[in-house]
């Protein structure tokens, strides 16, 4: 998939490894404990990461693998269909940035994992109340305080004041989370003492990468600036008290959201949102001026409650956009290009396992009882699954540009070929266009690309010494030196090369089929094949090729194909 000078480095291997079994336990964890309401859902959940990221240390112990892979399941997090993918995202990344920060100061002992398992714990505490005060602003505090003297009042007891409450939940996610390192620290280390089971091997899947997308008209990277700069300046009317210009604008903003991100905005749809935003309001109507007054109605409380709440849609509304606008795979590709290859080649192959890994996961409700042989089998998995990305990522990438007989795929190809070369995208390979007598393909040319020299490769009239297949005679001569002409260009690992076309002779061994299975063998380099619509499953299968990424010429135009390529130009 990658030549050797772009191979992932060991660590990002390792990391996709982890970063894929940590997405899978995230997805089947995280999925039962919110589906079933669980009370401290969040706590739980990293928690149990926690524990899934110290045991890896105790199997692979380099420095950055944790950081590493918490980049990658965030990444993968951010193409879930949830309307809102921030929390997820900042939540996972600073999971691992803290076991990594820690470690890496205090060093990969006991003390280390303790400390770092406690921190990561809280600070899903904090990001929730930064959430919310995110969400509701800094009026929030005032609630909460006048809503827990008011329990106070009820329940008698004033022993414990609001910030006592605070600290004492933060230390009980604290012991949590040591609790989870030590349990993790101990599995880990018990594992390597273990005699191998034998798991069944991960079945990778057929993708055409994480940096792909079928509809990338859909997003427009000038909406993502829009966004952020309408919703910074409404916040900043709400702020400074202009009411109607705030209302009046921010009314427009989130009509216009709505219509354009239907689709991405379905926590409005749940009623635990609405639910939130009445008691709010509730709770400032009645309890704003209670604490200082006494009074049972505050119509200043009431105001501020509906403000908090409309702050809320509107920043509910916001983020869900933006959400959708960052999932643009041009940004991507600017990254991919600008520093962050690396990562976006191990996330690729982090997706290529996560299907199969959520298969070998048992249901969450067996968890504690096989917790042991479910922790063992899920790092032997690792391991294996680690051998398996080092063999994938040593393959050469293929693009397969399909479509069906006399369909035009050598004319879509051709201009395909010009609009790589003004990308200053080196080829090399060949083109065989044909020409046709009444209405029937009566010849093939074979063209060699960048040299320009051609030769004829097959017509329907018969000729001393060309070979027969099906109603055409092939030229040897061309047939030899295309294949001596593609087996050389697999030296340079920086060009493209293009094999136009594949058919039924090559399946038979005959055509560029010796070309074609000593490029498919080797680690580079990129490469662009043409294959007809209905033999497409045949040649994936007889020439192995690993991953392959399938431009159908009914669905794209080459100016579209360019960007699918483009994308993955280096990967």
């Amino acid at each position: 998939m990658y030549s050797e000078a772009q191979l992932p480095h060991q660590k990002w291997l390792k990391a996709a490894v982890i970063g894929s079994s940590w997405a899978a336990f995230e997805i089947i964890a995280g999925s039962f404990l919110h589906n079933l309401r669980v009370p401290f859902a969040g706590m739980i959940l990293s928690a149990a990461s926690v524990f899934l990221l110290i045991a890896y240390l105790q199997l692979w112990n380099e420095k950055g693998i944790i950081i590493r892979a918490g980049l990658i399941c965030a990444l993968m997090k951010s193409i879930s269909p949830s309307a809102l993918i921030f929390g997820p995202m900042i939540g996972i990344t600073m999971e691992a940035l803290i076991i990594e920060g820690v470690t890496l100061i205090l060093g990969r002992n006991i003390l280390g994992f303790l400390l770092a398992g406690g921190l990561a714990v809280i600070w899903s505490l904090f990001q929730k109340i930064l959430n919310l005060l995110v969400l509701y602003g800094f009026n929030l505090l005032h609630i909460v305080e006048s809503f827990y003297a008011y329990l106070q009042k009820l329940s008698g007891l004033n022993e414990l004041s609001l910030s006592e409450l605070v600290l004492l939940i933060g230390f009980g996610y604290v012991l949590l989370g040591m609790g989870a390192a030590a349990l993790g620290s101990w599995m880990g280390r018990n594992y390597l003492k273990c005699a191998p089971s034998g798991v069944e091997r991960v079945e990778l899947r057929q993708t055409d990468g994480f940096l792909s997308e079928e509809k990338p008209e859909k997003y427009n990277p000038l909406y993502l600036f829009v966004i952020m700069a309408s919703l910074v300046s409404i916040l900043i009317m709400l702020n400074k008290q202009l009411v109607f210009a705030a209302v009046s604008t921010g009314f427009v903003f989130i009509v216009l959201v709505l219509f354009r991100y239907r689709t991405a905005l379905r926590r409005l749809t749940k009623p635990v949102v609405w639910l939130q935003f009445l008691l709010i309001t509730l709770v400032a109507a009645f309890l704003w001026d209670w604490v200082a007054s006494g009074e049972s109605f505050s119509y200043k409380g009431l105001w501020i409650g509906l403000e908090m709440n409309f702050r809320a849609l509107l920043v509910i509304v916001a983020f869900a956009a933006i959400s959708v606008e960052l999932r643009n795979p041009v940004i991507k590709a600017v990254l991919y290009r600008h520093g962050f290859s690396q990562l976006y080649k191990a996330t690729g192959l982090a997706f290529s396992a996560l299907p199969a890994l959520i298969a070998h996961l048992p249901q969450p409700r067996s968890f504690y009882q096989g917790r042991r042989t479910i922790v063992f089998q899920m790092l032997e998995r690792s391991e294996q699954l680690l051998k398996q990305f080092t063999t994938s990522a040593q393959r050469p990438l293929i693009v397969i540009l399909k479509g069906e007989i006399h369909q035009g795929k050598t004319t879509f190809l051709i201009r395909l070929t010009e609009l790589m070369l003004k990308e200053n995208i080196k080829l090399s390979g060949i083109i065989s266009p044909g020409t046709f007598e009444d209405g029937k393909r009566s010849a093939y040319t074979l063209k060699f690309l960048t040299e320009g020299n051609e030769l004829p490769l097959a017509g329907t009239t018969h000729i001393e010494n060309w070979q027969p297949f099906k109603r055409f005679w092939f030229n040897p001569e061309a047939l030899k030196q295309g294949n001596e002409f593609l087996i050389q260009a697999g030296n340079d690992p920086e060009q493209w090369i293009i094999i136009d076309e594949v058919g039924p002779m090559e399946l038979e061994g005959g055509g560029w089929s010796q070309a074609m299975t000593h490029l498919a063998g080797i680690s580079h380099p990129k490469q662009l094949w043409v294959v007809r619509q209905g033999i497409v499953e045949q040649v994936v299968e007889k020439f192995k090729i690993n991953q392959p990424i399938f431009i159908d010429i009914n669905d794209l135009s080459p100016e579209q194909a360019i960007k699918k390529i483009g994308i993955n130009a280096n990967f």
